[in-house]
């Protein structure tokens, strides 16, 4: 469930170093390093104590093997705690046959089994990577580009005059990673698109990362992509 908070111009500096140190625990702490450490990327099987091979991690190893160009994941939920195994969305560039050009595929994970595949046509692909790319996305640690965000939309209120932020009661933890030819982003927080909504106004960094998400969700929806809103 969404509500949101009132704050008025005088409210907003008191309130902002509060919330932007919370806001470092929710953006920041738990990225994981790498995709082959978060297990998008599978790793060797491993030997149990009775030196007998370990389950495969189910179908994980039937994703590509390299790092994908978004992962969105959920950590854990409100009522539900952490996943078992990985639950969401990673969608990666692929080039099965040079003779058809690269793709951009998307696979739905849920406990770590592949659900559904999308996103496989030629031209549909091509248009979403070339606007992907358009984008230029850079990555950002996200709690002070928030409180920059903050800063700005006071400066649009007037004195005494409010301003409602959305937050979150309950719905689920998300890990978002974008692998860009600037870097790789990772944040980590609890429904996060209705702040990236909110604050999209008054940061061009967050603006970036709001349009990222937006072009994936072109052809499948945000409800199809179920970020910010949980399990």
């Amino acid at each position: 469930m969404v509500r949101f908070e009132w704050f008025t111009w005088g409210m907003f500096f008191k309130g902002i170093r509060i919330i932007a140190a919370f806001g470092v625990l929710l953006g920041v702490v738990g990225c994981s390093p790498s995709s082959r450490e978060s297990g998008l990327i599978p790793k060797p099987e491993a030997k149990s104590s009775d030196n007998s091979t370990a389950v495969p991690s189910l179908d994980l190893d039937k994703l590509p093997k390299q790092e994908p160009l978004v992962s969105i994941m959920i950590t854990q939920g409100a009522f539900s705690g952490p996943v078992s195994a990985l639950t969401g969305w990673v969608f990666y560039y692929v080039e099965p046959d040079p003779s058809y050009g690269s793709f951009l595929r998307g696979y739905r994970l849920v406990n770590g089994k592949i659900r559904e595949t999308t996103l496989d046509s030629t031209y549909t692909t091509a248009e979403i990577m070339k606007a992907i790319q358009a984008i230029d996305f850079k990555p950002f640690d996200w709690a002070p580009e928030e409180a920059v965000a903050r800063e700005r939309l006071s400066k649009t209120l007037q004195e005494d005059e409010g301003v409602a932020i959305p937050a979150t009661l309950d719905g689920a933890e998300y890990e978002i990673i974008i692998n860009s030819k600037h870097g790789r982003f990772c944040m980590r927080m609890w429904n996060p698109m209705p702040l990236i909504d909110f604050y999209a106004p008054y940061s061009e960094k967050i603006d970036k990362l709001k349009r990222v998400i937006d072009t994936l969700a072109v052809q499948m929806g945000r409800k199809r992509l179920n970020l910010g809103f949980g399990l």
